[in-house]
């Protein structure tokens, strides 16, 4: 069956090669489908022995899965592809999945092999894929740990804050606005008989 599909496939890259139609602006990535319960073949607890490597099938997180590595055109049609285990890295088969890249011409001339351009992931970020055949690419890098970061010196946002302003300038000894008198009642002084503010008799 997989035989056929790459008969196939490699019969209309050949057409679309032949008129021109071939983005070689290539992107590389993959997708995990899961595998049916019995996939495995067996009981329930027999899944744990060791898989042939062409059933590509490997036991994930999420159970028994497939990896399909997957490299395709700028129009998003398929070049090439290997099939690993679910708990495959994708970085392990980026070679495999380049090499995968094999347009036949329908006249004389060599297969179309390489790309003009590289496009893919962190999962991909490595020197050995970057620097692949000399190949122009786009490949994020991953950031560094946590601890190999430099701290931020810069303010922070709730530093910018009036009332955390206001608390950092007291911790730094600088003297508070002066309090504001409050306004002198405007009831009279009291006497023997007091009278309330509106001025009536108790």
């Amino acid at each position: 069956m997989l035989q056929t599909f790459g008969r196939v496939l490699r019969a209309i890259q050949a057409e679309k090669d032949a008129a021109g139609d071939i983005d070689w602006r290539v992107s590389v990535d993959s997708t995990i489908v899961r595998a049916h319960q019995h996939a495995a073949g067996g009981k329930r607890g027999a899944g744990d022995r060791d898989e042939a490597g062409d059933h590509a099938l490997g036991r994930s997180r999420g159970g028994l899965s497939t990896k399909i590595h997957l490299a395709c055109d700028g129009r998003g049609r398929p070049l090439g592809f290997v099939l690993t285990g679910g708990n495959t890295k994708d970085c392990t088969r980026f070679e495999q999945v380049m090499t995968e890249i094999h347009v036949p011409r329908t006249g004389p001339g060599r297969p179309g092999t390489t790309p003009d351009h590289v496009i893919a992931d962190k999962g991909y970020s490595s020197r050995k894929i970057r620097t692949y055949r000399g190949i122009p690419r786009t490949i994020p890098e991953r950031r560094a740990p946590a601890a190999d970061r430099p701290a931020s010196i810069g303010p922070s946002t709730a530093s910018a804050t009036s009332s955390n302003a206001a608390s950092t300038a007291s911790s730094n000894g600088v003297a508070w606005p002066p309090a504001t008198p409050r306004p002198a009642s405007p009831c009279r002084p009291l006497s023997p008989s007091p009278q309330s503010c509106s001025g009536s008799e108790p």
